[in-house]
C-alpha cells in the first residue's frame, strides 16, 4: 500500500458531524369544490312504543357473556356502576361476608345466592330484582372472589419465603 493509498483509506473512514436543519412545515392543502355533494338524508323508521320506564337491571338477565369466556363490569346493569357502586361499596361488602365465612376458601352457590341478594338489596335500595346464578354478577363476583383469594396465598408464600431469603 502506497501513501496515497493509504490516505484515501483514512479519508473515506473519517465520520464528519453534520449539524441536520431543523424542518417545519406550515403549508396545509385544502380544495374547494363548486357542486359539492348533497348531505346524506337520515333513514326514517317508525318508532316502537317505548317503555314508560327502562329496566335498569335487564342486562343480568343475560346467561352468557356478550363476548369472549368471561363476564366483565360492561355486562353489569348500570345502575350498579354508578358512582363506583360496584367497586365501592358491593364487591367490599361480599369480600366482609366472604371472610367471615368458615370455609371461604370453597363458598357453595347455594350460600353465595342469598348473601349477593341480600348485600345488593342493601347497596341498591329500592330496586326489586332476583340475582341470577348464571348471570354477570354471580360471573362477576366468583372473579372478585378467586382473585382475593389468590392474594391471600401469594402472601403467605412471600411471607415464608423472606426469611429464608435473608
Amino acid at each position: 500500500m502506497t501513501d496515497r493509498m493509504v490516505g484515501w483509506w483514512v479519508r473515506e473512514r473519517r465520520v464528519e458531524q453534520v449539524p441536520k436543519p431543523m424542518r417545519i412545515t406550515t403549508k396545509t392543502s385544502v380544495t374547494v369544490a363548486e357542486k359539492p355533494n348533497p348531505p346524506k338524508k337520515a333513514k326514517l323508521e317508525p318508532v316502537l312504543s317505548m317503555p314508560s320506564e327502562p329496566n335498569l337491571m335487564a342486562a343480568d338477565m343475560s346467561t352468557k357473556p356478550k363476548t369472549g369466556a368471561q363476564w366483565r363490569n360492561t355486562d353489569l346493569p348500570p345502575i350498579m356502576l354508578e358512582g363506583g357502586a360496584w367497586r365501592r361499596t358491593f364487591i367490599p361488602t361480599v369480600f366482609l361476608w366472604a371472610g367471615a365465612q368458615p370455609k371461604f376458601w370453597s363458598i357453595e352457590t347455594e350460600k353465595l345466592l342469598p348473601a349477593l341478594q341480600a348485600i345488593f338489596n342493601v347497596s341498591f335500595p329500592g330496586i326489586n330484582h332476583t340475582i341470577q346464578p348464571k348471570g354477570p354478577i354471580v360471573g362477576l363476583v366468583n372473579q372478585r372472589l378467586c382473585s382475593w383469594r389468590s392474594n391471600f396465598g401469594s402472601i403467605a408464600i412471600a411471607l415464608i419465603a423472606q426469611p429464608i431469603v435473608s
